[in-house]
């Protein structure tokens, strides 16, 4: 799990693991420090061949304060999960984490590696 960035909070991170092929996307909803968006990475990686793809939504600052970002980012997921996913791949499993403390980091994302192993996907 690379993240080139210094994450400043960790709010949640979701784990879509697929039955159609040898694969899973780890969505994580953060905050980097000194910058002015909240973003959710989605990394979708094969088991099969360690391939990775990365993308990346933001959301500005600006415009949504964290409970919304969170809430907005909470949502995409979900619906991505519900609408496209299932009707690609009806045995996909989603498994959701929320932390209560989002600038405990190191934390949370050993958490994420927790479920990791424990799904045998790390």
């Amino acid at each position: 799990m690379v993240i080139e960035e210094k994450i400043e909070k960790l709010y949640a991170a979701y784990l879509i693991s697929f039955t159609s092929d040898e694969s899973y996307s780890l969505i994580l909803i953060y905050k980097t420090e000194g910058e002015e968006f909240y973003k959710a990475l989605f990394l979708t990686k094969s088991l099969e061949t360690g391939e990775e793809m990365k993308n990346l939504l933001k959301l500005d600052k600006n415009e949504f304060n964290e409970e919304q970002a969170v809430k907005v980012f909470d949502h995409t997921v979900k619906d991505l999960f519900r609408r496209e996913i299932k009707s690609i791949d009806p045995g996909a499993k989603l498994y959701e984490l929320k932390f209560e403390n989002p600038q405990r980091v190191d934390y949370n994302l050993s958490q994420v590696r927790e479920l990791l192993k424990k799904l045998e996907l790390a």
